[in-house]
């Protein structure tokens, strides 16, 4: 086996999938693996033993001549082919894509060859459209994001991907030597990440100040050390500077540890009992460490089921807006989670199960969502719904479908060209209706994502075949819309009793 895994994301994209190549090693130890990586983020995967080969695509280098001058988008091209010829000559037998963008979709499009057994993520059909090419790819493509119902974190759904299941084992530290690491270990209490990829995720240098001055109103003793880039340098040194000056803690208390490698931030995480931060590679660097996470989540930012911490211990909160009161609670929340406490005091905590988290503060209707889920894709029996107007709107959406079948069995048969067009222009119209009624409540719009999505991946042949693919996902459908109208009609009954 020769393994391509594309990993074009970020930081913390690309550390979620260290679990899932150490699995693909351990489940086949004479397969050889290579990554394909930004060169930005590349180092992420250097310290990875089960790695045999890293190729860097250097997007700067290979899109240059475009951005300095639009004459020269030709040497682009150039470039861009002969960095994907030199990766086809490799002859992958196994293609995994785990970065879920179009860049990424024509990029396995394009190193897709006859040498290719195995496809998963997500590629491009003939005519550009994105391709999810496996059921795991389909549904993050359906319900994954800041606008999905997923609650499968990313580092599974990569395992997925490469059919393995993950074990503890697979959530390690890098592989370091020695003399990987140029810094000394330095004892802390607490490691803070102050930053993530927007500021909109995270708290504000106020915030974060007044968080801080409650700690220390907790516990004086504590040593609080400040991780990032070198680019949070500066926003530490300011920090820190002014809770010094204003009396919060002494400066032997407060130590910036920024700015260094990956392999010097596995040092530090060593030497700590707690991270605190928001949605970023920090989050996951911990994990790996075993080291247990307070994860600051915004709501409508980011969703923490997908990309929060793993250890064990780590808990989640949630945040739609922050004022005093909050970061007060906070502050409260930490220390307990600091010293072990009662973890069922914030909103979620990571448990080593799948998905991988408890919600402590429950939402019934995003319960409900998620139980919808888990029966069009795990086929699991649907609880009583509390919304009445979906309900009333699957039946619609059923009336909709079926006459959508009706019209695909007449297309499937021999007809003259102006039944074909009435019959197509009927669907067409019962296409717009279900769109429609896709906006009327959450539950709707995701039975619509799967049905769009499932639409998405037939894939480019004639009108007979295509037709066929149809018949096969709208029966599907309306087996689906009938699952979930018998069990409330069975609900409904058995409470009136």
């Amino acid at each position: 086996m020769k393994i391509l895994i594309i990993a074009i994301a970020r930081l913390g994209d690309n550390l979620l999938c260290w679990p899932a190549i150490r699995a693909v090693k351990r489940n086949y130890p004479k397969s050889k693996i290579h990554v394909l990586a930004r060169k930005r983020f590349s180092e992420s995967f250097r310290c990875l033993s089960e790695v045999d080969q890293l190729h860097i695509f250097d997007t700067a280098f290979v899109f240059e001549p475009q951005f300095l001058d639009s004459n020269r988008s030709g040497e682009t091209v150039e470039r861009g082919q002969n960095f994907i010829t030199k990766l086809k000559a490799e002859k992958y037998t196994h293609i995994v894509n785990m970065t879920f963008s179009t860049a990424s979709a024509f990029l396995t499009r394009v190193l897709t060859s006859e040498d290719t057994q195995s496809l998963s993520g997500y590629s491009v059909h003939d005519d550009g459209c994105v391709f999810p090419v496996d059921d795991i790819s389909a549904f993050y493509y359906a319900q994954g994001g800041i606008n999905g119902n997923n609650r499968f974190h990313l580092a599974d759904i990569f395992a997925t991907q490469c059919k393995v299941d993950l074990l503890p084992i697979d959530w390690k530290e890098a592989d370091l030597n020695e003399d990987s690491s140029s810094v000394q270990p330095v004892d802390t209490d607490i490691l803070i990440h102050l930053t993530s990829s927007s500021q909109s995720k995270t708290l504000s240098i106020e915030h974060w100040s007044l968080l801080i001055k409650n700690l220390f109103i907790h516990q004086r003793e504590l040593v609080i050390g400040f991780i990032g880039s070198s680019e949070d340098v500066p926003l530490i040194e300011q920090l820190t500077g002014y809770l010094v000056a204003n009396g919060v803690a002494t400066k032997d208390r407060l130590i910036n540890l920024a700015g260094v490698r990956l392999a010097d931030t596995f040092v530090y995480l060593s030497k700590t009992s707690l991270l605190i931060g928001a949605d970023s590679a920090p989050i996951h660097l911990a994990s790996h460490s075993k080291i247990k996470t307070y994860n600051i989540s915004f709501v409508g930012k980011v969703r923490f089921w997908e990309t929060g911490p793993r250890a064990i211990g780590s808990v989640v909160k949630t945040l739609r807006f922050v004022d005093e009161k909050i970061i007060i609670e906070m502050a409260k929340e930490i220390i307990k989670v600091f010293y072990d406490n009662d973890l069922s005091i914030t909103d979620a905590q990571a448990i080593n199960d799948c998905p991988s988290y408890i919600f402590h503060r429950r939402d019934s209707r995003s319960d409900e969502d998620w139980n919808l889920i888990e029966s069009i894709y795990m086929n699991k029996s649907i609880i009583k719904w509390n919304d009445e107007i979906s309900l009333q709107a699957v039946y619609k959406l059923l009336d909709a479908n079926q006459l959508i079948l009706t019209q695909l069995q007449l297309l499937s048969k021999p007809s003259d060209r102006v039944k074909t067009e009435m019959a197509l222009g009927i669907i067409e119209q019962c296409d717009q209706i279900i769109d429609t009624l896709a906006k009327s409540s959450n539950k709707l719009d995701l039975i619509a994502r799967w049905y769009k999505t499932e639409k998405l991946r037939i894939p480019n042949c004639d009108f007979e075949k295509s037709i066929e693919q149809m018949i096969l996902i709208h029966t599907v459908f309306n087996e689906l819309l009938v699952k979930i109208t018998d069990s409330q009609k069975v609900l409904s009954v058995a409470n009136s009793l």
